[in-house]
């Protein structure tokens, strides 16, 4: 059944590959997130500021190197615009001057810690190799030992990005898995690690994108984002958004 939220088709999950069929149901993730219209969600690009010798960017300026069929739409968001997923922007010349970008650059104050996980809240990611000889998916993305290991990879980058960030800086761990073990069971475990100095904060969505509640078995993880197909119509999606203490956060234990 589908959520009452959305118009979302749920697919039919026989045309997956029979070992992310086995890993969704397995991960106990809702079979609603998979739908044809995975594969068409937007792309989205970002105008970056001006700089000395390289002036900021605007919509025409876009738009006059996209083809006709793939115009930028403008959205909630400030200088961020969606694109169809099938738009090459990588020999754009805004894009190689540096002029547009889809995220914000890593610093010192500000670490993104993109996480490496099992893509499968991404299928249209998963599809692209579906038709290579050489590639399957159990081999490259649910292989035993990559998934005995992922989780630790995955903790590993967070405490890797807190130790170069700069106290009061921001950091955000995100991944496209869907499920809880890569996502709020990794954010749980570094936040017990790290009770004085690291604190959750809340992320700013425009009021349309609907998430999914984060489980009551992490009742401290409520300002986390997650967000599924079946209700923010994305593709797979967690976030959560860290700040670090300028000093040690004290306790009354």
């Amino acid at each position: 059944m589908t959520s009452p939220e959305c118009t979302y088709e749920p697919q039919d999950r026989t045309a997956l590959p029979e070992a992310l069929q086995r890993f969704i149901e397995n991960s106990g993730v809702h079979p609603d997130n998979y739908s044809p219209s995975s594969l068409s969600i937007a792309r989205f690009v970002r105008l970056a500021p001006a700089r000395p010798g390289r002036p900021r960017a605007t919509l025409e300026d876009l738009n006059s190197q996209l083809p006709p069929e793939s115009l930028a739409i403008s959205t909630e968001l400030a200088d961020v615009f969606s694109l169809p997923r099938s738009t090459a922007i990588a020999t754009l010349p805004l894009y190689q001057e540096g002029r547009i970008y889809g995220v914000d650059l890593a610093s010192v104050l500000a670490v993104l810690v993109d996480a490496e996980c099992t893509h499968d809240g991404s299928i249209s990611h998963i599809a692209k190799y579906l038709d290579r000889e050489d590639w399957n998916v159990e081999d490259t993305f649910l292989h035993p030992n990559r998934l005995a290991s992922i989780t630790k990879l995955q903790y590993d980058l967070l405490v890797n990005g807190w130790r170069n960030l700069r106290p009061g800086g921001y950091l955000v761990y995100a991944t496209c898995s869907l499920t809880e073990a890569q996502n709020e069971g990794v954010i749980d475990r570094f936040l017990q690690k790290h009770p004085k100095d690291a604190s959750l904060c809340p992320c700013l969505l425009p009021p349309s994108i609907i998430r999914t509640p984060i489980s009551s078995a992490f009742p401290g993880l409520a300002e986390c984002v997650r967000l599924e197909p079946r209700h923010a119509h994305t593709s797979g999606l967690f976030f959560a958004r860290l700040k670090k203490a300028l000093v040690p956060i004290t306790t009354n234990s």
